[in-house]
């Protein structure tokens, strides 16, 4: 039966109209933020069912509650939304009878909006959403669920029912994405308590209002496409090239906070006796949480070994960014090779990893994987649970040594697998690896046309072109460096700041 007082307090706009977010507790603590993250909006239309994808504290539920916000104002009646999170898991009957009651009442509108949070809860979901649209219940219904582990939200179960081109990903932000938030030209950032021109984080030089706009309007005209030719993207970035003193600065902050909301809003917070410029041990703690706990979920329940998907976990960190097979990992870990790949899928579903397959000479397929943390504060979680350390000294220890390179192509790898996702037809695995003939080529990126694009991580003042590994099979190649800019011939070097505020997210990365 469903807890009536329960689907009431979670829809507070039943009886507070769009004045809920005063009292919401997602939106009451997203007021209390430095920083509100802007994420592109969807156009939901009805009778589609449409899926959104990320890692929990991405911001989905937030995206949200901001979207029934903005309904509410746009004058859609507050009966004829309903939002439920299932983050306790609910039976398959409990779900169908909070979905059934709501389509059965009255509304001043026909058209209504059924938004579903962390589906994953419920076992069987897709089958009550599949009958409902099979019987044109949902065919005045803008329908959007969410999720963090993807083998739970699989898509293909719900084949002709408006999910097609209909999957989006909310996941951690892009290094272009906190720039534009940090230096966002309403001023938001600007008149706040937090500003970054007020002296904290540019003592000696300061950004002006008019700076903040240019780099903004350029990050939103200029992004880099990796299907273009090297001459295309070596203009663009030439023109973002007088703000890369800004850029750098901005992109010492995201290596400390990585894209998490969180992580960022709580390193520029100041209380009690937390300094600037520091991050909580509890948000390292609570990140790792979340992924090893959800490995652990079958069927929406926890039923695996938390451990488990921990010594995971523990071998990535040891491994990472190296050539490895799952055999060899799970031998260091003392672990079954059958049960280390079962935990390590669940993770990669989790969004935990960005995993990697290689190719040799010819770029035939081969069994060996490399494999990074998705986003750089889960790599310090991770080392602050595995060393014992603080994730603050964890954090500083990875910047202040020879870590930074594998840091940095830690943050290259994540970026470059968002390019071009639109499941189903084109995951990250389906354009993205890495090559290795006699020597290892970092990354390999499949264009449009079928073309090979080699790119190499190579964090460093000066590269030259013979620090660059060729291939037969691969005619252009990307170095990122340092500080070095330059073109020549097939090979374009440019700054890691400047190459990552500029590439092109898909536009279902929202």
């Amino acid at each position: 039966m469903v807890n009536a007082e329960k689907l009431a307090a979670s829809n507070p706009w039943w009886t507070k109209g769009h004045t809920f977010s005063y009292w919401d507790n997602d939106l009451v603590k997203l007021a209390a933020y430095a920083f509100q993250i802007e994420r592109q909006k969807i156009d939901f239309k009805p009778n589609n069912i449409y899926i959104i994808k990320g890692p929990r504290r991405t911001g989905k539920t937030v995206w949200l509650k901001r979207y029934i916000e903005a309904q509410l104002k746009n004058g859609v009646d507050k009966r004829a939304i309903l939002y439920f999170s299932f983050d306790e898991s609910a039976s398959q009957t409990e779900f169908s009878s909070i979905l059934r009651q709501f389509l059965d009442a009255p509304a001043a509108s026909d058209k209504k909006f059924l938004l579903l949070d962390e589906i994953q809860g419920v076992d069987g979901w897709d089958k009550v959403l599949k009958n409902l649209y099979d019987s044109g219940l949902l065919r005045n219904v803008v329908t959007v669920v969410t999720g963090s582990i993807a083998h739970l939200l699989k898509n293909d179960t719900l084949p002709g029912r408006g999910t097609e081109g209909n999957v989006f990903f909310i996941k951690a932000l892009n290094f272009g994405d906190v720039v534009n938030t940090l230096l966002r030209v309403d001023k938001q950032a600007l008149t706040t308590g937090y500003a970054l021109t007020s002296g904290r984080l540019f003592q000696n030089q300061p950004v002006l209002d008019t700076e903040a706009e240019d780099i903004g309007k350029k990050l939103e005209k200029d992004k880099i496409d990796l299907s273009e030719n090297l001459r295309t993207m070596y203009k663009k970035i030439d023109d973002l090239l007088p703000f890369q003193p800004v850029l750098n600065r901005l992109f010492m902050v995201y290596l400390r906070t990585g894209g998490y909301p969180i992580s960022l809003n709580n390193y520029f917070k100041i209380e009690g006796s937390k300094k600037f410029a520091e991050i909580e041990g509890m948000i390292y703690e609570e990140i790792y949480s979340y992924l090893k706990n959800d490995a652990a979920m079958i069927s929406g329940k926890s039923a695996g070994d938390a451990s488990l998907a921990a010594k995971v976990i523990d071998a990535t960190l040891k491994n990472l960014g190296m050539k490895v097979s799952f055999s060899k990992e799970a031998m260091q870990m003392g672990m079954n090779k059958k049960t280390f790949m079962s935990y390590f899928a669940r993770l990669e579903n989790s969004y935990a990893f960005v995993n990697l397959n290689g190719r040799k000479k010819g770029l035939v397929p081969s069994s060996t994987k490399k494999t990074f943390f998705s986003d750089i504060f889960i790599h310090y979680a991770a080392k602050a649970a595995s060393s014992g350390m603080d994730g603050q000294t964890a954090t500083e220890q990875a910047l202040n040594s020879s870590e930074i390179g594998k840091i940095v192509e830690e943050v290259v790898a994540d970026h470059l697998s968002k390019t071009s996702e639109n499941e189903p037809m084109r995951r990250y695995s389906t354009y993205l690896g890495f090559y290795y003939e006699n020597s290892e080529i970092d990354f390999i990126y499949t264009r449009t046309n079928g073309s090979i694009l080699g790119i190499e991580s190579k964090y460093q003042n000066e590269p030259s072109t013979q620090d660059v590994k060729k291939s037969k099979d691969i005619k252009e190649y990307v170095i990122i460096t340092k500080n070095k800019f330059e073109l020549i011939d097939n090979v374009l070097f440019v700054p890691a700041p400047l190459f990552l505020a500029l590439l092109k997210k898909s536009d279902h990365n929202l």
